[in-house]
């Protein structure tokens, strides 16, 4: 089947955390896909979640290592029956990202069938990078030790012919309240936890000075306000709520810094702890083997690649953090986790070639 296929295959997959058993199903089906190929296939498993890596070589430490998710974000049922309209395939996760894993399954194929048995290739599948992939891609990197000589991340840009400069410094906070109860009827009596929270995060978005409308330079700080819990009735003033925020940083702000930010918002009540931060990420341009991966991309596209810096965050931050050289770059697409979420399937086959040709000048 070619990439187009294949991705329908994969968006049928209703693969949330919310369905444990269509996420391994399709996990499952991506391993089986290989199996006449007879590929080297490793499975891992951390926190109940799991992960494969199937490659060309029994190795820790392959030439290329492609790395995508399967993991989705919920949606009513209709979204993961995959449709195609002018060019597009649509259906929850096409961009975000089955699509792309679709196309590294279809670069290792050809590695599997004639690639240069001098160049190692692999592709790492992972089941948590919507939780943040603390069991997937970090434990891959850090507890069993993958040192690949680079990595092909296709899942942000949204666009063939740009490639990732740089990312933000990534953090997501838990803020919790205690205030007093009382009753609505006389709420002078209490403290409304919700209320400290509220607050708090109007603290915040001053100092973060996140624009009302999009600005022209995107990469800035920001912060959203995601979840927001407590109370337990409408006629009570709430002593006890919770608040979840996410704040990216693009100003350069150590991780010290950002804590002091967040204590100097805080109204009295508040509590704040950073629950999972994403390093930030930056291309390194003068790199041969990221050249050489650029240069495919002209190749290819007939176009020079543009660099771009971009709020998105991907499971490269933990190859970054090791300094593996690692290349985030997809198809044309737009609208992730959106009801109209779609790629365009001409990209497809234009990234595999992209990829593939990069593969070569690796010999």
């Amino acid at each position: 089947m070619d990439a187009k296929e294949l991705a329908a295959q994969l968006i049928s997959f209703e693969s949330t955390h919310e369905n444990v058993a269509a996420l391994h199903a399709c996990l499952d089906f991506c391993v089986d896909y290989f199996k006449d190929l007879k590929p080297v296939v490793k499975q891992y498993e951390c926190n109940g979640l799991r992960s494969v890596v199937i490659g060309t070589h029994d190795t820790l430490e392959p030439t290329v290592l492609l790395l995508g998710h399967i993991d989705t974000v919920p949606g009513n049922s209709a979204l993961f029956i995959p449709r195609i309209e002018n060019g597009r395939l649509y259906g929850r996760g096409t961009l975000d990202m089955k699509a792309f894993v679709a196309t590294s399954m279809k670069v290792l194929e050809s590695s599997l069938k004639g690639g240069d048995k001098n160049v190692s290739v692999a592709i790492a599948i992972v089941t948590d990078e919507e939780l943040g992939g603390t069991y997937g891609a970090r434990h891959l990197v850090e507890e069993v030790g993958y040192k690949p000589s680079i990595v092909l991340i296709p899942d942000d840009g949204e666009n063939i012919a740009t490639d990732i400069e740089a990312t933000k410094h990534i953090f997501q906070v838990k803020f919790e309240a205690k205030g007093k109860e009382a009753h609505a009827n006389r709420p002078w009596d209490g403290i409304n936890a919700i209320e400290l929270l509220y607050k708090t995060f109007e603290n915040l978005k001053k100092i973060i000075n996140v624009p009302e409308i999009e600005p022209k330079d995107r990469f800035i700080d920001t912060c959203s306000l995601g979840i927001i819990k407590g109370g337990v009735a409408s006629n009570e003033v709430p002593e006890h709520a919770m608040m979840l925020v996410d704040l990216r940083i693009a100003s350069g702000k150590s991780r010290r810094e950002v804590e002091e930010l967040i204590d100097s918002c805080l109204l009295g009540g508040v509590t704040a702890a950073i629950t999972l931060e994403g390093l930030p990420t930056k291309l390194d341009v003068e790199s041969p083997v990221i050249r050489k991966y650029l240069s495919s991309i002209e190749t290819v596209t007939n176009q020079s690649p543009k660099l771009i810096k971009t709020g998105g965050a991907t499971d490269a931050r933990y190859f970054s953090a090791k300094n593996i050289p690692t290349i985030v770059h997809q198809g044309n697409g737009h609208g992730a986790q959106a009801s109209d979420e779609h790629v365009e399937i001409e990209s497809l086959e234009k990234l595999i070639e992209i990829q593939n040709h990069f593969i070569d000048s690796l010999v």
